[in-house]
């Protein structure tokens, strides 16, 4: 089976990493797999197996018994140039309820109203996109890359407690401001640091706050595994309009243990949760695990976790909903 994967671009992201090791694990086992971007080559990740096009317009897309449009911008082309047998809409995460993109919602809509059937990471967005565009989903789950992110071979959480907290400042549905607020009322009470790391270079404003101990800029995934092995906790501060973020279990993976927003895409995450953008109640949630210092129960379940959120789960998954998709067709 011919399967192609349609991306925005080449640049290095969460989405673009989950669509790829998608795509690579299905050319593991056997499927001949494309990746078409509008940009250049993708030279940071390794794309085993996997054949690449440049299509600047998308205009020059294989013909494959199944397309997968990997963003908003990338649906119309591919539904347009009926190259595929079936074509699905992978979503993670509902761009018209992203507030930078208010501006140009209709245009967003105007893809996902396509007939197209979904693939969506995680199960709150099945309503959204029945009650707004009545669309076929089908669940597949969130995964982690087991071969960049797994547990050092002994870790100790001591003082001086390490915080990571990962994603731009600049974009505020991140909540990167929210768990630096609280992170700098955690450093008068306790030993912290914090390890920030960004696709971008740390800002002025950011700068000025004096809380980030060491910054990292445009880390590949095998760098960010080492990243999150050296840290003791993570804060996602995301805010609700957010997809799936995936440094959560990516850090837990690497035995640090995330502290989550209480938001639809992490209500199956059996993590500790604070309230959206409520500093006070991060600095809460993350005192008493710190004052109990009963560290080893943080990890009581670990064994189940990773498996739920392995690779294998999300393809048998993804097969599924191929296979379901054909015989409809």
């Amino acid at each position: 089976m011919k399967i192609a994967y349609i991306l925005e671009g080449s640049d290095l992201s969460g989405g673009a990493k989950v669509a790829l090791d998608q795509a690579q694990e299905l050319a593991k086992r056997g499927y001949e797999v494309y990746v078409v971007s509008r940009q250049d080559k993708i030279n940071w990740h390794k794309m085993e197996g996997l054949k690449f096009i440049k299509s600047k317009d998308l205009r020059d897309l294989p013909e494959a018994d199944i397309g997968i449009a990997t963003f908003w911008t990338t649906v119309i082309p591919s539904y347009e140039s009926k190259k595929f047998k079936k074509l699905f809409h992978f979503c993670q995460g509902y761009e018209g309820s992203f507030p930078p993109y208010k501006e140009i919602k209709k245009e967003i809509d105007k893809a996902y109203s396509l007939p197209i059937p979904k693939l969506i990471i995680s199960p709150y967005l099945k309503k959204i996109l029945m009650d707004n565009f009545n669309s076929r989903t089908y669940f597949i789950g969130q995964f982690v890359d087991k071969e960049n992110f797994y547990p050092p071979k002994k870790k100790e959480i001591k003082e001086p407690y390490i915080f990571s907290v990962v994603g731009p400042y600049e974009v505020d549905l991140k909540g990167v401001k929210d768990a630096l607020k609280a992170l700098s009322i955690l450093k008068k009470k306790f030993p912290i640091k914090v390890y920030r790391a960004s696709i971008f270079f740390i800002s002025k404003e950011e700068e000025n706050l004096k809380v980030v101990d060491s910054y990292f800029h445009h880390l590949l995934p095998e760098e960010m595994g080492n990243f999150h092995r050296n840290c003791h906790f993570h804060i996602q501060a995301s805010h609700s309009q957010e997809g799936f973020p995936l440094p959560p279990l990516e850090s837990y993976f690497c035995k640090s243990y995330p502290f989550v927003s209480d938001i639809p895409s992490f209500s199956e995450l059996p993590f500790i949760k604070f309230q959206e953008k409520d500093p006070l109640d991060i600095v809460e949630k993350v005192e008493c695990v710190l004052r109990e210092e009963n560290f080893n129960k943080l990890f009581e379940n670990y064994e189940e976790i990773i498996e739920e959120y392995s690779i294998e789960n999300v393809i048998k998954r993804l097969e599924k909903a191929i296979l379901e998709e054909m015989d409809l067709a």
